[in-house]
Parts: structure tokens; C-alpha cells; sequence
């Protein structure tokens, strides 16, 4: 540490040097690098030592939404009790994490400075991903209705005529073609029209 980042160094109280549990990780990690985890004080710094990494972990342990929302707000908790210096690395590192695990994009995360910025990302991908499950959803819901109406092939058709289309774009009325179409032509001319609009 001292010869790689020496500036950061300075700052820390090697004499509470702790090595953390290794299986707070993933297996994998555990059996390359079984003494890869320590933690320290920094010198003037009122976080335990050890606190902030195992609140770090639990963005790996437990990456559903409700265990990252939690520790996202414990992150900002910490961040912003210490008054550290580096809330801004912290910030980065959280977000590179989420990045790895596909929980926030890279664009996302070239944007973040604070824990609340990393937190609000957060919460915008789970809005475009609940959007894309709704469409999915929606899609998934039309081609059954034609399928139904107008058999599998006019569905297989009608599913790669809307692979692009969104809600507010086309599915809504490319639905209620299926019920006002009378023929499978009629309603792959209409769908058409939808997607080339």
C-alpha cells in the first residue's frame, strides 16, 4: 500500500490493520485469494475498521433489489457521517461494482460522484428495466392473441414486426388490431404500417 498509493497511505492507521472474513466473497475468489480482504482505520476517521468493506460486501452477498437498496443507503449513511475524502472513490468503486454484477451501466457509472447519485442510477435502471418487462409482457400478450386468432405463423411474423416497438409506441394499438382485424393479411398490413410510422 505505502509504495503503490503512498498519498492514501499516509492516511491510514496500520496498527488496526484486520483481515476480514475471505467468505464474505465467492468461492472462486476465496481459493485464489484466500488473504485478500483487510481493512484499517484511516487515522482520523471514526468508522470501525472493518465496517465499511462489510457494508461494501453486502453489494455481493445479497444482490437482490431490496439487500442493494439497503446497503446503498448504508453507503451513503457512512459516506456522509465521515466527511471522508474519499466519498468521491467510494462512489466510483460502489458503481464500478454494480456495473460487474449488470445492476447499472458503464455509461451510468461514468456519471457518479456521491453515494446518492450511485443510489438514484441505481433506481433508474430498475425503472428501464420494469419498463422492458412490461413491453416484454405486453409483446409476450399479443402474439398469444394471434396465435390464437390466426395461428403461430402470423404470430411469428407479428413478433419480429414489433421487436422494437415500445409501449407508448404501437403494442397498445398493435393489440387492439388483432381484436378489429379480420384476416391475418389485414393484420399484418396494419402492423406494418405501425412499425414503418
Amino acid at each position: 500500500m505505502r509504495r503503490y498509493a503512498p498519498t492514501e497511505a499516509e492516511g491510514i492507521d496500520f496498527a488496526t490493520l484486520e483481515e476480514l472474513n475471505a467468505e464474505l466473497v465467492g468461492e472462486a475468489l476465496v481459493r485464489r485469494y484466500p488473504d485478500m480482504l483487510w481493512t484499517a482505520r484511516q487515522a482520523d476517521e471514526g468508522v470501525e475498521p472493518g465496517d465499511l468493506a462489510r457494508i461494501i460486501l453486502k453489494l455481493e452477498q445479497d444482490r437482490s433489489v431490496v439487500g442493494t437498496l439497503v446497503t446503498l443507503s448504508e453507503l451513503d449513511r457512512v459516506a456522509n457521517e465521515t466527511g471522508s475524502q474519499y466519498h468521491r472513490l467510494m462512489a466510483e468503486c460502489v458503481a464500478e461494482m454494480l456495473v460487474s454484477s449488470g445492476r447499472i451501466t458503464r455509461r451510468q457509472s461514468q456519471e457518479v460522484t456521491t453515494m446518492a447519485q450511485v443510489s438514484t442510477e441505481y433506481q433508474r435502471s430498475l425503472e428501464e428495466w420494469g419498463r422492458k418487462r412490461r413491453e416484454q409482457a405486453l409483446g409476450d400478450m399479443l402474439c398469444k392473441q394471434v396465435s390464437i386468432r390466426f395461428g403461430s405463423g402470423v404470430a411469428a411474423e407479428v413478433r419480429a414486426l414489433i421487436v422494437d416497438m415500445s409501449e407508448s409506441g404501437g403494442l397498445v394499438e398493435a393489440a387492439s388490431a388483432v381484436v378489429e382485424c379480420s384476416t391475418p393479411d389485414e393484420l399484418l398490413t396494419r402492423v406494418r404500417r405501425m412499425t414503418s410510422a
